[in-house]
C-alpha cells in the first residue's frame, strides 16, 4: 500500500485471471503473477549480499516455495515440492552460504540453496522413512538456533533439533 499515493502499490495475485478491481480490472504492471495457487503459510523477507536485491520467498499448501522480487513484484523463481509447504525459515551453511530450511505436510524437511544456480536448488531432503527419525506428520514450525543448528516442531508433538555439519558447495 502507498501511503502517499493511498493505493495499492503491488498485488501478487492467486492466478493470472485474479487481478482485483484495480484499474478497471485491468492489471497494472505491478500486478504480476502467478501467485500461488493454495493457501500461503509463511512468508521470509530475504536480502542478497552486495546489494544483490531485497525479495520475498512464500510458501503454500500448493507444494511451492517461490521467490518475489520485493521491489516490482514479479516471481524470479518458482520451485515444487512433493506436498504442501508449511514453513520455511533462513539458515546458513558452515560457511555462512544462506540456505532455505522448508517443511512439509508430510513431516519432511527440505533444504535448498537460496544463491544457487538454479535459484532454491535442492540440497537434502531429511526425511524419516530415510533416517528412522523426525516428524510424522506436519511440521508446523522450523526456525533457525545458534551454531548451524535448527529446529522442528509437528502435529506429533515432537520438537527435533538438527545441525548442519556438511559442506553443500553452494
Amino acid at each position: 500500500w502507498n501511503c502517499d499515493k493511498a493505493e495499492l502499490a503491488h498485488l501478487i495475485p492467486a492466478n493470472k485471471n485474479d487481478r482485483g478491481n484495480q484499474n478497471n480490472g485491468n492489471p497494472t504492471p505491478a500486478q504480476k503473477g502467478p501467485g500461488h495457487s493454495g493457501p500461503i503459510n509463511e512468508i521470509v523477507p530475504f536480502e542478497l549480499p552486495n546489494d544483490g536485491g531485497s525479495f520475498i520467498m512464500s510458501s503454500s499448501n500448493d507444494g511451492t516455495v517461490k521467490v518475489w522480487n520485493a521491489t516490482n513484484g514479479d516471481c524470479v523463481a518458482s520451485e515444487s515440492n512433493p506436498c504442501g509447504v508449511t514453513s520455511i525459515s533462513l539458515t546458513a551453511d558452515i560457511k555462512g552460504k544462506p540456505m532455505l530450511l522448508s517443511g512439509l505436510l508430510n513431516g519432511d524437511i527440505m533444504i535448498r540453496g537460496t544463491v544457487s544456480t538454479p535459484p532454491l536448488k535442492s540440497l537434502t531432503k531429511i526425511a524419516k522413512s530415510f533416517l528412522n527419525v523426525g516428524h510424522d506428520n506436519t511440521v508446523n514450525d522450523i526456525c533457525t538456533g545458534p551454531g548451524n543448528t535448527f529446529y522442528a516442531v509437528g502435529d506429533d508433538g515432537k520438537l527435533t533439533v538438527w545441525q548442519i555439519t556438511g559442506n553443500f558447495q553452494l
